[in-house]
């Protein structure tokens, strides 16, 4: 009986060896998890507060709803340029304050480092709140780890009431009728100009 040779296989790989060096190569090309948040994140800024959300209320879970959606959509035209006086008007509680006065600075500062907020209300312990949140969300491993690279605060003027970041843009808190005499802003947040009591009033309003 004749018998065909047979060629040793020893030292080739196998199928399925070449199979996942070829999956390991495809894979390696593939943006990773963070790489593909922090696109996303960088675009859009409803994605951006979606995943903000657990830096500054890690305990409650986040639920999304339209109007964030809405109000982040024009919050992102104002950023474009598209809209110069943006009026948001909404109920308590329904996260006007954290989007607005919070989270899009924060996320602004991706885009243009170097502009300047000044943000204002009735109160100035909330005016401070507001900017303590934003010191903290742009402190946080999460910003940072994304962003760090182009947002990083500056040593030298890092308060509650105004910190600035290494390309010279700043973050000023005040209150109505507060100062800020000598400073500029490119952007300006009137949050809750009026308290609930003087709301109702004709003459104070």
């Amino acid at each position: 009986m004749f018998e065909l040779p047979v060629k040793s296989t020893k030292g080739r790989p196998s199928g399925s060896t070449k199979e996942k060096k070829l999956e390991d190569s495809l894979r390696s090309l593939l943006p990773s998890h963070l790489q593909l948040e922090k696109e996303l994140c960088t675009r859009s800024f409803t994605e951006f507060v979606k995943c903000a959300w657990n830096v500054l209320e890690p305990s409650t879970p986040y639920l999304h709803n339209w109007h964030i959606e809405l109000i982040s959509e024009y919050l992102q035209m104002v950023s474009e340029g598209k809209i110069k006086r943006l009026i948001i008007n909404i109920p308590p509680r329904y996260m006007k304050s954290l989007l607005v006065s919070v989270m899009w600075p924060a996320w602004m500062w991706i885009q243009k480092p170097y502009y300047r907020w000044i943000a204002a209300s009735y109160s100035a312990s909330l005016s401070l709140k507001h900017n303590l949140d934003k010191r903290n969300l742009i402190q946080s491993d999460w910003y940072q780890g994304h962003w760090g690279q182009i947002v990083k605060l500056s040593e030298d003027q890092n308060q509650k009431s105004e910190f600035q970041n290494t390309a010279r843009g700043y973050m000023v808190a005040t209150s109505v009728g507060g100062t800020v005499t000598g400073k500029g802003g490119n952007i300006i947040i009137l949050d809750d100009p009026l308290n609930p009591q003087e709301a109702i009033s004709d003459s104070l309003r």
